[in-house]
């Protein structure tokens, strides 16, 4: 939303508020992981975190990022925090689906003694 000015002014005001660490959600290198974040803010900021989340094409925010002054810190997720891609949202359905249909081997023991 850069060059909305309203928006680009409440930025520049978290950016500027002492009372706030500010962070970028970005899974590049040199990124803080949440506890790291967590305790740099407990320092500067009595624990009070701004994240900001560039909602964007990768291009698109990689030149989002690059607005942003270089003291701003980055966050990454690990990757048990993530959300999950879309290939693998559709592979945990099929999963799923998969697990859904077989019965499980307990039922599957009993089912074959219960016939004979």
């Amino acid at each position: 939303m850069k060059g909305h000015k309203q928006h680009d002014q409440r930025i520049q005001q978290l950016l500027d508020d002492p009372d706030y660490t500010c962070s970028i959600l970005w899974p590049g290198e040199g990124a803080l992981g949440p506890h790291e974040l967590q305790q740099l803010a407990q320092q500067r900021s009595n624990g009070r975190i701004a994240l900001i989340a560039l909602d964007a094409t990768w291009d698109g925010a990689r030149k989002m990022r690059s607005k942003y002054p270089p003291g701003v810190h980055m966050l990454k997720l690990p990757p048990h925090l993530a959300l999950p891609t879309h290939s693998q949202q559709q592979q945990q359905q099929q999963q799923q689906a998969l697990s859904a249909e077989a019965p499980p081997p307990a039922a599957l023991r009993q089912q074959q003694q219960q016939s004979q």
